[in-house]
C-alpha cells in the first residue's frame, strides 16, 4: 500500500493509530499500516506548525540540510495533519556528534530531536526564527548559515544529577 503525498482529512483520520505524543499545538500518532511514520494532528484550527514544516522541509529538501532534518512524507490538503518519518529517542551520545543547525531553527529543546536509521534529526521544527528563515529564503545560492546543535542542545539535556557530580 502506498501512502498519496496529499491527501484530505477524512483519508489521513482513517490512517490515526495510537496517539503517542502531544505538544503545545499537536498529537502525535502512530500510523496504521506504516510503522516507520507518524501523523502530528493540529489541536486547534490553525495549522501553521505543519505548513511550517511542510514548507521547509520542502525548502531543505535535496540541499546539504536535507539530513539534518525528518522527513515529511505526506500532508492533507488542510495540512491539519501531517505524516513524517518515526524516530526514537536520542540519547546523550547522540548529541556529542549534533548535526549543524541552521540558525533560523528556534527550538533547542531535547524534544525536538529524534534518532532515524541511527542518525540525529530534527523531528520538531515549526518553530523558526522568522526573519533569519526568510533571508535563507530569498538567497540564491542557497547558503546557509548553520551552527553547531552540540552545546545549545546538550546544556538542555542537562539533569540536576549531573551538576551535583561536579
Amino acid at each position: 500500500m502506498t501512502l498519496k503525498n496529499i491527501m484530505t482529512d477524512a483519508e489521513a483520520a482513517a490512517l490515526k493509530g495510537k496517539q503517542i505524543g502531544t505538544g503545545v499545538s499537536r498529537r502525535v500518532f502512530e500510523v496504521l499500516g506504516y510503522p516507520d511514520l507518524v501523523v502530528k494532528e493540529m489541536i486547534n484550527e490553525s495549522p501553521g506548525s505543519n505548513v511550517m514544516e511542510w514548507r521547509i522541509w520542502g525548502w531543505v529538501k535535496g540541499t546539504d540540510l536535507e539530513p539534518v532534518f525528518a522527513e515529511c512524507v505526506a500532508v492533507t490538503y488542510s495540512h491539519r495533519y501531517l505524516f513524517m518519518r518515526r524516530a526514537t529517542k536520542p540519547d546523550d551520545s547522540h548529541f556529542l556528534a549534533a548535526p549543524k543547525l541552521p540558525v533560523w531553527h528556534d527550538d533547542p529543546k531535547p524534544d525536538a530531536f529524534g534518532v532515524i536509521d541511527g542518525v540525529l534529526k530534527i523531528i520538531d521544527y515549526g518553530n523558526v526564527k522568522q526573519a533569519e528563515f526568510s533571508k535563507a529564503l530569498v538567497s540564491s545560492d542557497r547558503q546557509w548559515n548553520t551552527r553547531t546543535a552540540n552545546l545549545r542542545v546538550r546544556e538542555q539535556l542537562k539533569r540536576p544529577s549531573d551538576d551535583d557530580a561536579r
